[in-house]
Protein backbone atom coordinates (compact mmCIF):
# COMPACT_ATOMS: atom_id res chain seq x y z
CA UNK A 1 0.00 0.00 0.00
CA UNK A 2 1.91 2.83 -1.30
CA UNK A 3 1.23 6.82 -0.45
CA UNK A 4 0.00 9.41 -3.11
CA UNK A 5 2.02 12.24 -3.60
CA UNK A 6 0.12 14.64 -1.58
CA UNK A 7 0.25 11.86 1.37
CA UNK A 8 4.41 11.98 0.75
CA UNK A 9 4.23 15.56 0.80
CA UNK A 10 2.13 15.88 4.03
CA UNK A 11 4.61 13.48 5.68
CA UNK A 12 7.55 15.21 4.91
CA UNK A 13 6.11 18.43 5.71
CA UNK A 14 5.31 17.07 8.95
CA UNK A 15 8.54 15.82 10.24
CA UNK A 16 10.22 18.65 8.79
CA UNK A 17 8.20 21.01 11.53
CA UNK A 18 8.45 18.06 14.52
CA UNK A 19 12.24 18.57 13.62
CA UNK A 20 11.54 22.41 13.72
CA UNK A 21 9.33 22.85 16.70
CA UNK A 22 10.72 20.26 19.13
CA UNK A 23 14.30 19.26 17.65
CA UNK A 24 13.34 15.82 16.90
CA UNK A 25 15.30 14.37 14.41
CA UNK A 26 13.12 11.84 12.25
CA UNK A 27 13.57 10.55 8.50
CA UNK A 28 11.12 9.40 6.74
CA UNK A 29 12.54 5.90 6.93
CA UNK A 30 12.84 5.53 9.82
CA UNK A 31 9.97 2.68 10.54
CA UNK A 32 8.37 4.21 13.89
CA UNK A 33 7.42 7.73 11.46
CA UNK A 34 4.28 6.41 9.84
CA UNK A 35 2.81 5.11 12.74
CA UNK A 36 4.10 8.14 14.60
CA UNK A 37 2.06 10.25 11.16
CA UNK A 38 -1.20 8.19 11.58
CA UNK A 39 -1.57 9.18 15.28
CA UNK A 40 -1.09 12.85 14.62
CA UNK A 41 -3.55 12.44 11.80
CA UNK A 42 -6.03 10.81 14.30
CA UNK A 43 -5.45 13.79 16.79
CA UNK A 44 -5.58 16.00 14.21
CA UNK A 45 -9.25 14.68 12.94
CA UNK A 46 -10.12 14.41 16.87
CA UNK A 47 -9.26 17.83 17.42
CA UNK A 48 -11.41 18.68 14.46
CA UNK A 49 -14.07 17.06 15.17
CA UNK A 50 -13.97 18.62 19.05
CA UNK A 51 -13.67 22.23 18.11
CA UNK A 52 -17.38 21.42 15.58
CA UNK A 53 -18.70 20.09 18.93
CA UNK A 54 -17.70 23.34 20.81
CA UNK A 55 -19.20 25.74 18.38
CA UNK A 56 -22.36 23.60 17.78
CA UNK A 57 -22.53 23.95 22.15
CA UNK A 58 -21.27 27.42 21.91
CA UNK A 59 -24.85 28.05 19.25
CA UNK A 60 -27.01 25.76 21.52
CA UNK A 61 -26.21 27.77 24.54
CA UNK A 62 -26.55 30.64 22.98
CA UNK A 63 -29.78 30.50 21.84
CA UNK A 64 -30.71 29.51 25.25
CA UNK A 65 -30.57 32.97 27.10
CA UNK A 66 -30.11 32.50 30.63
CA UNK A 67 -31.83 34.66 33.53
CA UNK A 68 -28.77 36.17 35.27
CA UNK A 69 -29.03 38.04 38.88
CA UNK A 70 -26.50 40.50 39.70
CA UNK A 71 -26.50 40.88 43.36
CA UNK A 72 -24.54 44.22 44.35
CA UNK A 73 -26.03 44.91 48.18
CA UNK A 74 -25.13 43.01 51.02
CA UNK A 75 -28.47 40.79 51.76
CA UNK A 76 -29.82 41.04 47.95
CA UNK A 77 -29.06 37.23 47.81
CA UNK A 78 -30.67 36.45 50.62
CA UNK A 79 -33.55 37.95 49.98
CA UNK A 80 -33.97 36.54 46.87
CA UNK A 81 -33.45 33.32 48.47
CA UNK A 82 -36.40 34.15 51.24
CA UNK A 83 -38.69 35.39 48.28
CA UNK A 84 -38.32 31.90 46.46
CA UNK A 85 -38.77 30.29 49.74
CA UNK A 86 -42.15 32.10 50.04
CA UNK A 87 -43.14 31.45 46.78
CA UNK A 88 -42.99 27.67 47.34
CA UNK A 89 -44.93 27.85 50.17
CA UNK A 90 -47.87 30.16 48.63
CA UNK A 91 -48.31 27.44 45.93
CA UNK A 92 -47.81 24.25 48.39
CA UNK A 93 -50.24 26.02 50.84
CA UNK A 94 -53.05 25.41 49.04
CA UNK A 95 -51.95 21.88 47.98
CA UNK A 96 -51.67 20.78 51.06
CA UNK A 97 -54.96 22.46 52.22
CA UNK A 98 -56.92 20.30 49.36
CA UNK A 99 -55.05 16.86 50.20
CA UNK A 100 -56.00 17.47 54.03
CA UNK A 101 -59.45 18.24 53.04
CA UNK A 102 -59.88 15.19 50.97
CA UNK A 103 -58.60 13.06 53.45
CA UNK A 104 -60.84 14.31 56.13
CA UNK A 105 -63.71 13.78 53.71
CA UNK A 106 -62.54 10.61 52.82
CA UNK A 107 -62.53 9.38 56.82
CA UNK A 108 -66.14 10.85 57.13
CA UNK A 109 -67.29 9.14 54.36
CA UNK A 110 -65.99 5.94 55.97
CA UNK A 111 -67.28 6.88 59.22
CA UNK A 112 -70.64 7.06 57.76
CA UNK A 113 -70.27 4.03 55.80
CA UNK A 114 -69.57 2.53 59.27
CA UNK A 115 -72.57 3.77 61.31
CA UNK A 116 -74.92 2.60 58.28
CA UNK A 117 -73.71 -0.91 58.74
CA UNK A 118 -74.21 -0.48 62.25
CA UNK A 119 -77.55 0.43 61.56
CA UNK A 120 -78.09 -2.07 59.05
CA UNK A 121 -77.08 -4.46 61.33
CA UNK A 122 -78.55 -3.40 64.38
CA UNK A 123 -81.92 -5.49 64.33
CA UNK A 124 -79.73 -9.02 63.31
CA UNK A 125 -77.13 -8.08 66.91
CA UNK A 126 -80.65 -7.13 68.88
CA UNK A 127 -82.05 -10.38 67.57
CA UNK A 128 -78.88 -12.13 68.49
CA UNK A 129 -78.14 -11.15 71.66
CA UNK A 130 -81.59 -11.72 73.17
CA UNK A 131 -80.11 -15.43 72.19
CA UNK A 132 -77.33 -15.26 74.49
CA UNK A 133 -77.32 -17.26 77.82
CA UNK A 134 -74.91 -18.14 80.49
CA UNK A 135 -74.05 -21.83 81.42
CA UNK A 136 -71.77 -22.12 84.18
CA UNK A 137 -69.78 -19.15 83.87
CA UNK A 138 -69.58 -19.15 80.10
CA UNK A 139 -71.44 -17.08 77.17
CA UNK A 140 -73.64 -19.43 74.86
CA UNK A 141 -75.74 -18.46 71.81
CA UNK A 142 -77.69 -21.35 70.10
CA UNK A 143 -78.36 -21.28 66.67
CA UNK A 144 -81.14 -23.32 64.94
CA UNK A 145 -80.16 -24.54 61.40
CA UNK A 146 -81.69 -23.39 58.19
CA UNK A 147 -81.71 -26.12 55.68
CA UNK A 148 -80.39 -29.56 55.82
CA UNK A 149 -78.59 -29.21 59.45
CA UNK A 150 -75.73 -26.90 57.53
CA UNK A 151 -73.22 -24.70 60.38
CA UNK A 152 -70.87 -22.18 59.09
CA UNK A 153 -67.22 -23.69 60.58
CA UNK A 154 -66.78 -21.86 63.92
CA UNK A 155 -63.77 -22.87 66.47
CA UNK A 156 -65.89 -23.83 69.03
CA UNK A 157 -69.32 -24.92 69.15
CA UNK A 158 -71.14 -27.95 69.85
CA UNK A 159 -74.00 -29.77 67.46
CA UNK A 160 -77.14 -29.92 70.28
CA UNK A 161 -79.50 -31.80 68.05
CA UNK A 162 -80.35 -31.82 64.07
CA UNK A 163 -81.33 -28.54 64.05
CA UNK A 164 -79.36 -26.56 66.80
CA UNK A 165 -75.48 -25.32 67.16
CA UNK A 166 -74.15 -24.26 70.59
CA UNK A 167 -71.62 -21.40 70.09
CA UNK A 168 -69.33 -20.69 72.39
CA UNK A 169 -68.37 -17.15 72.72
CA UNK A 170 -66.08 -16.41 76.04
CA UNK A 171 -66.02 -17.13 79.60
CA UNK A 172 -67.62 -14.09 82.37
CA UNK A 173 -64.31 -13.32 84.33
CA UNK A 174 -65.98 -10.95 86.48
CA UNK A 175 -66.28 -13.29 89.10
Amino acid sequence: MGMTEREQKDFRSYFGGINDKYGFHFTTTDPTSPIIYVIHKELEACLDSNKAIVEEVKNASSKINPQVFEFKAQGEAKGFQVGIGLKWLILSIPILVFCTIGVWWYRMAQEVRQAELIIENSNNIRQLSKRIRKIDDVYVIDFTAAQKDSIMPYREYRKLDSKTVRVYLGKDISN
